[in-house]
C-alpha cells in the first residue's frame, strides 16, 4: 500500500510539543522528555533495519527519508529541552539491546550526575556522544562486546571513572592512549585495542598500567592485518601491567619476543594470533624462585607458529 507521509515531520513536531508542554508558563513533566527520547531512538532503529535491508520500492524508500527528517527535528526539540538529573543508576542497557541503536543521543552528555552508563552487548552501538567528558560524575563505563570503533576526546576527563571495560586506541592525541594515564582509579576488567595506533611506541608508558593495583583482568590486541614491526615489542614492554593482575590476554601481537613479566598473583593467561613469537625471555632471578606465575591455574595458547 502506497504510505505516502507528507504530514509526518508536523505530526511528530506538534506531538512531542503537547506532550511536553513546550508553552509559557507551563512545566513539564521530568519524565516525559525521557520518555520521549527513547521513543525516537526506538523508532529510528527501526528505520536503520529499514535502510539495511536495501528496500528497492520507491514508496518505502520515500517514506523512511520523511520520517527520518521528522526524526531529525523531533530530536532538536527534545534537546533543547532541560533534562532534570536523573537516577545515578539508570541504565540503557536493555532498551539499546532491544531496539539496535548505534549512536546514543547527544543530549545523553546532558546527564550531569549519571554514574553508570551499561552498554555491553550492544553490539551495534559504533560511537560514544562526542562530549562524554562532560559526564564528571560516571563512574563506570561498561562498554564490552560493543561495535565502538573509537573512543570520545578527553575521556581522561572523566576522573571519577572506576569501570573501563574496552579502550580503543585512537591516531588523534584526544583519543590517544595518553588518556588511559589519566584515569587513575581504574579497576575490574580492561580490554585496549588498536595497539598498532600507539604512536611513538613509548607513548604507551602513558597509560600508567603499571600504577594500576586494582586492574584483575587486561586484555592487550592488536590488529592482526596490519603490517607487523619492531615498535610491537617496544608498546608491549612499556604496558607493564602492575604485579597484582589475575588475568592476562594478549591478541595479535606480531613481535618475536615476549617481555620477562613476573606476577606473583596471576591465575589466567592466554595468548592468541601471536604468529611473529619465536622467543620468551625469562629472568635466571624468575626461574630460581619457581617460575615467573607460581599461582598460574589455567594457560590458553591458540593461533601461535
Amino acid at each position: 500500500m502506497h504510505c505516502s507521509l507528507p504530514w509526518s515531520k508536523w505530526y511528530l513536531k506538534t506531538g512531542i510539543s503537547r506532550r511536553c508542554r513546550l508553552n509559557p508558563g507551563k512545566k513539564t513533566h521530568p519524565r516525559t522528555p525521557r520518555k520521549l527520547k527513547i521513543a525516537v531512538l526506538s523508532v529510528n532503529a527501526v528505520l536503520e533495519d529499514a535502510e539495511e535491508k536495501q528496500l528497492t520500492k520507491p514508496f518505502v524508500k520515500d517514506w523512511i527519508d520523511e520520517l527520518k527528517d521528522a526524526l531529525y527535528d523531533a530530536d532538536d526539540i527534545l534537546d533543547r529541552l532541560p533534562l532534570k538529573p536523573c537516577d545515578p543508576s539508570w541504565w540503557l542497557n536493555s532498551i539499546l539491546l532491544r531496539v539496535r541503536i548505534k549512536r546514543l543521543p547527544k543530549s545523553t552528555c546532558k546527564l550531569i550526575n549519571l554514574q553508570t552508563l551499561k552498554l555491553s552487548g550492544c553490539k551495534h552501538l559504533v560511537a560514544l556522544p562526542k562530549h562524554m567528558w562532560k559526564l564528571t560524575s560516571l563512574r563506570h563505563l561498561d562498554i564490552a562486546g560493543t561495535g565502538i570503533k573509537k573512543m570520545p576526546e578527553q575521556l581522561g576527563s572523566l576522573k571519577c571513572l572506576n569501570t573501563l571495560t574496552k579502550f580503543v586506541v585512537g591516531k588523534g592525541s584526544g583519543s590517544s592512549i595518553r588518556e588511559l594515564g589519566k584515569l587513575k582509579n581504574l579497576q575490574g576488567t580492561l580490554s585496549i585495542s588498536k595497539l598498532q595506533n600507539v604512536v611513538p611506541p613509548k607513548d604507551a608508558l602513558n597509560a600508567g598500567l603499571k600504577d594500576k593495583k586494582h586492574l584483575e583482568k587486561l586484555a592487550l590486541e592488536w590488529d592482526a592485518t596490519t603490517p607487523r614491526s619492531e615498535s610491537e615489542r617496544i608498546v608491549l614492554e612499556s604496558l607493564r601491567p602492575h604485579t597484582s593482575l589475575k588475568s592476562l590476554t594478549i591478541k595479535g601481537y606480531g613481535g618475536g619476543i615476549f617481555p620477562d613479566w613476573p606476577f606473583g598473583g596471576l591465575k589466567v593467561l592466554r595468548f592468541e594470533k601471536m604468529s611473529g613469537w619465536e622467543e620468551w625471555l625469562s629472568s635466571s632471578s624468575a626461574e630460581n624462585e619457581g617460575g615467573a606465575f607460581p599461582d598460574l591455574k589455567e594457560l590458553y595458547i591458540q593461533g601461535l607458529p
